[in-house]
């Protein structure tokens, strides 16, 4: 229900983005971005999208992002609406959020490398954005796969990224990728088991190296 609802609600404004992103010439004032991230080979981390206002006031009723990746070692798991890099959008007035998690994934069409998420304020109050302010959209989670290659990975905003005010006209926007760095993996350290083993072995064999010494 909470998917099939999201994808009702952002159909027509995924479908308006790509008018606004076609005339591309329009210098825009709110800009989506990324905070950095990084993790391991087959470990898990976190990112948070977040929206700076760089001049101007502006009120934002809803939203929808899409984060995109071409790198299959990386999986989009989860969004949730409990970013840390700024206080989210629509704190303790979201309409979309699931009860427990906070969860605003759409899925589908969500899929591994691609996720998408949205929102809108519960009272349908648009929430305001003062000029030089930043305001959280999502906390993205994913998982590295095993064995991944170290290294930085992009990610990308895709088309289904969108704004609009009270009245459900768009807001220009502009947005800014960001990169995700996988290192090494964990290296194993062998088990207190084994080590005690190896440890024995080694007092044996000096025993043993003792009394051949002494017998001859």
């Amino acid at each position: 229900m909470h998917s099939i609802r999201l994808r009702r609600v952002w159909l027509t404004a995924a479908c308006a983005l790509a008018c606004v992103v076609g005339t591309g010439a329009a210098r825009a004032d709110l800009v989506f971005s990324m905070t950095p991230a990084s993790a391991s080979a087959g470990g898990s981390g976190s990112f948070d999208v977040v929206l700076m206002d760089t001049g101007g006031d502006f009120n934002v009723a809803g939203f929808n992002f899409e984060v995109t990746t071409s790198d299959t070692d990386v999986t989009f798991t989860d969004i949730t609406i409990n970013t840390v890099a700024a206080s989210y959008i629509f704190a303790g007035d979201s309409l979309l959020a699931a009860p427990v998690t906070g969860s605003i994934l759409e899925n589908p069409p969500s899929t591994a490398q691609d996720a998408q998420a949205g929102d809108y304020p519960a009272d349908f109050t648009a929430a305001a954005i003062a000029e030089g302010g930043e305001v959280g959209l999502g906390h993205v989670l994913f998982t590295i796969a095993p064995g991944a290659s170290p290294g930085p990975v992009s990610i990308d905003f895709g088309s289904a990224t969108s704004l609009s005010d009270d009245l459900g006209n768009q807001i220009a926007f502009d947005n800014s990728g960001g990169t995700l760095t996988i290192t090494g993996g964990t290296v194993a350290t062998p088990e207190p088991a084994m080590t005690g083993i190896l440890g024995l072995a080694l007092i044996i064999g000096l025993i043993c190296r003792r009394r051949l010494y002494l017998n001859q």
